[in-house]
């Protein structure tokens, strides 16, 4: 996602809190997948599972792609980026000004495995259009390229508190592994998973420290 950020913070003493990214979810952009109902991450799959889903792929084909699906549109709740982060140690009461503006949205996460390439992402289309004849009901698009109104707040550290901005919302989760034949031969195989936005909002919220 880009993003032009401008922070103004009015203060005497801050200590700001250092963030390291990290990718539990496997994916950079979220932080946090939570389920709302049954599906499990790629990331957390054992290998047992993974193997078993090449198992249910069946026997072989004399040329294409087969695909077999451990979740399929899963709807999640995610946690995005953290636009910041601020802790107060001190004795006094921090202002901080703080503007946001998006300019562009980031609808889609891809991540894969084994000896699927990057030119995988190219087959994405292929695997959607089974998808869709599999899931019942229409699915909300998701909305590329949008901008989104400028966001503008001033806000209060109270001291040994920690105060965090950052995005949320909804997601729908879709994974699996494939194989890909050429002449009955396997040419290539690996496990994907997709995560796609649906909603969007930016959590605002505070905890002592």
């Amino acid at each position: 996602m880009k993003k032009i950020l401008i922070i103004c913070l009015l203060f005497t003493l801050i200590n700001t809190l250092s963030l390291r990214a990290y990718t539990k979810t496997g994916h950079d952009i979220f932080t946090e997948i939570d389920f709302k109902e049954e599906g499990t991450l790629l990331v957390n799959m054992t290998s047992n599972k993974i193997e078993a889903g090449f198992k249910d792929l069946g026997r072989g084909k004399f040329m294409g792609w087969k695909h077999h699906y451990f979740t399929i549109k899963a709807e999640a709740t995610y946690v995005g980026e953290v636009m910041f982060a601020k802790s107060n140690r001190s004795r006094e009461p921090i202002k901080i000004d703080y503007t946001v503006k998006d300019t562009e949205t980031k609808e889609r996460s891809i991540t894969y495995g084994g000896s699927l390439s990057g030119k995988f992402k190219g087959n994405i289309k292929g695997i959607d259009t089974e998808v869709n004849a599999k899931v019942e009901g229409n699915i909300k698009n998701v909305t590329s390229n949008q901008t989104i109104e400028q966001t503008s707040f001033t806000v209060t550290v109270m001291p040994n508190y920690k105060l965090i901005f950052r995005e949320t919302g909804e997601a729908l989760v879709t994974n699996g592994v494939s194989k890909y034949y050429f002449f009955g031969i396997t040419f290539s195989k690996g496990e994907w998973e997709y995560i796609d936005v649906v909603t969007r909002y930016y959590e605002l919220y505070e905890e002592g420290i």
